[in-house]
């Protein structure tokens, strides 16, 4: 039995073949996968993942589709997404939150603020999921994924195992973890906080970032997150907007004018108008400033011309490509 056929018998409605991703990035923009499979639990997962492995198939994971590219070209091979039984999220002896991989960051957030905790305020506006946040160790100043993450629970997607692992001190970085070389999926995240001695100012403090996140992103229109890396002592968006380039476009992708570290698709952008936006404004910022910005946003699937080449990045200076997304 080919590989359609097993997971078609697996799956039912939830495997499908030529799937638009663009229907399943906050961009709004990318090709065509060959396989898309939605699992809701543990024993689906291990199965899909070995049925790929029988024939040789890559395996792509999809989150939420924030922080990433997906190229036109779509996805060789077979994508998948996590749902079911991977948005949930549980307490734990009144202490610990066990939370799926793919839970939206911001219910997660009101998840711990409601049973009392506190901590993780400042990720409320993340638009991503917890096993991508895990991945990319998401945060702001003062306020990362990896603060009270205690283990992570994850599947090993060239077989099929599952293991948890407590991260070990200095495995974490800015934007980085672990988790970033696409050997593993995220697949649950375990997590322990101080108990908040002010519940109606914990909720209060989320309240005000979702205010300060409507006026200063722009929510309203498609865009991936924050596009570039902050530089050491800097911001991307300060860079960009001083370098004169709010509002820039490059077919139908445009930097935003609401916050300078954003590009937004005005309506039908492909992935390589972005990539041009972003090698504009790399130059322009490296001429202004002398600074080399590097991307945040990850790039997949079948780009016929390496991202990070055309950006004019080396690979040992950042990220290799995903095979994990946020």
């Amino acid at each position: 039995m080919n590989l359609a056929a097993t997971l078609k018998k697996l799956l039912g409605r939830r495997f499908h073949v030529r799937y638009p991703l663009a229907r399943r990035t906050t961009w709004g923009i990318g090709g065509c996968a060959d396989f898309f499979a939605e699992v809701h639990d543990e024993r689906e997962l291990a199965a899909v993942v070995r049925a790929a492995k029988r024939v040789r198939q890559p395996v792509t994971v999809l989150g939420f589709g924030s922080n990433l590219l997906v190229a036109d070209e779509g996805i060789r091979g077979l994508t998948l997404t996590l749902a079911g039984r991977f948005t949930e999220s549980v307490l734990e002896k009144q202490r610990d939150l066990r939370v799926g991989g793919a839970v939206r960051v911001p219910k997660f957030v009101m998840f711990a603020a409601r049973h009392g905790f506190t901590g993780m305020e400042g990720l409320v506006g993340i638009p991503g999921t917890v096993g991508g946040a895990i991945v990319m160790n998401a945060g702001i100043p003062g306020c990362q994924t990896k603060d009270h993450l205690i283990a992570v629970r994850v599947c090993d997607i060239k077989k099929g195992k599952f293991s948890l692992q407590r991260p070990r001190p200095g495995s974490f970085g800015y934007r980085r973890s672990p988790y970033q070389s696409g050997r593993y999926l995220v697949v649950e995240g375990i997590f322990r906080f101080p108990l908040a001695t002010d519940r109606v100012g914990v909720l209060q403090i989320i309240k005000g970032q979702m205010r300060r996140r409507q006026v200063t992103q722009p929510v309203n229109e498609r865009n991936a997150g924050s596009v570039f890396v902050n530089p050491t002592g800097d911001f991307a968006a300060r860079l960009i907007d001083a370098s004169g380039l709010k509002g820039m476009k490059v077919g139908g992708a445009q930097v935003s004018v609401k916050h300078a570290n954003f590009i937004v698709n005005t309506g039908a952008a492909s992935a390589y108008d972005v990539l041009e936006l972003m090698a504009w404004v790399r130059r322009k910022v490296r001429e202004v400033h002398g600074v080399s910005l590097k991307p945040e946003v990850r790039f997949v699937g079948a780009f016929k011309t390496d991202p990070l080449r055309y950006l004019g990045i080396t690979r040992h200076a950042t990220a290799p490509l995903a095979r994990r997304s946020p």
